[in-house]
């Protein structure tokens, strides 16, 4: 039988295979880390957004509950946060065949990116 005397099997790692592992797991934790904050960022825009969504909705559904015929002629508006930081505007308007209006509701804010808005309509038969 033919042994071999010379090659034996290494057992372990090397320095170099663990300084590569090391570093590869080095990128992954900075790359996760790096987007954490952006993260944040996009989540409060998104909460944001979804205050702005629901007072667009609160206000569509007392105009449509209470069955107000708006003036065509002119816009009105709040500040539903009784702030600047946030504007809604809600109008209607009579379509051509006079038998339908479409109310709009508006809601507007600033973001770091510019202006946000998200607006609502409704067509209501009269």
């Amino acid at each position: 039988m033919y042994k071999r005397l010379f090659l034996k099997r290494p057992r372990g790692m090397s320095i170099v295979e663990i300084f590569i592992a090391y570093t590869i797991l080095l990128v992954a934790v900075l790359a996760l880390l790096g987007s954490l904050p952006m993260a944040a960022r996009q989540r409060g825009e998104s909460i944001i957004a979804n205050q702005a969504l629901y007072f667009a909705e609160q206000k569509m559904d007392e105009l449509v509950r209470n069955d107000m015929k708006l003036s065509t002629a002119s816009e009105f508006q709040d500040n539903p946060l009784n702030d600047d930081t946030m504007v809604r505007t809600w109008k209607g308007e009579i379509g051509t065949n006079s038998t339908v209006e479409t109310i709009t509701v508006k809601v507007t804010w600033l973001t770091r990116h510019g202006q946000r808005e998200i607006v609502l309509r409704s067509y209501l038969h009269i």
